[in-house]
């Protein structure tokens, strides 16, 4: 595996996506297909069901096997550590793909890369995105792109 993408669901109200969520990930969507299209991609997903909606539109543009991982589902803002050691065990799991997506939540876009990076020597740091919105990881450098 050479990249993490961390997505933060699309834009919602109540428990499902907005117009505005579903463009936000048709592009995203189309950015990584562009972008990656020779790659092998896995998709891990929160149950929530605007994180589901989310994966649905990114499953149209990249060909991929999805998974829904219950530690992926928020925990009202902050990672407890239960979630960041399943997780971490998921992505190393994953190694024989090239990109790992995980659709999620506020938390795991801005705090789980920093917490990745130190079980691997980097400083990657906190970064606040929005909805519809996505941080890339180089996991052999510990870059952002």
């Amino acid at each position: 595996m050479k990249k993490l993408v961390l997505i933060r669901h699309g834009d919602y109200v109540d428990i499902s996506l907005t117009n505005e969520g579903r463009e936000q990930l048709k592009e995203l969507g189309e950015k990584l297909k562009n972008k990656f299209s020779q790659f092998s991609f896995i998709i891990l997903y929160s149950p929530t069901e605007r994180t589901k909606e989310s994966k649905e539109i990114l499953e149209r543009y990249l060909n991929c096997d999805t998974e829904e991982v219950e530690a992926l589902r928020s925990s009202g803002g902050e990672l407890n550590s239960k979630q960041v050691e399943e997780i971490l065990k998921m992505i190393e799991n994953k190694s024989d793909r090239d990109i790992v997506i995980l659709v999620t939540h506020f938390e795991f876009t801005t705090d789980f890369p920093n917490i990745y990076g130190e079980t691997k020597g980097f400083d990657i740091g906190y970064k606040r995105i929005g909805y519809g919105c996505m941080r890339i990881i180089n996991i052999e450098n510990g870059v952002e792109e």
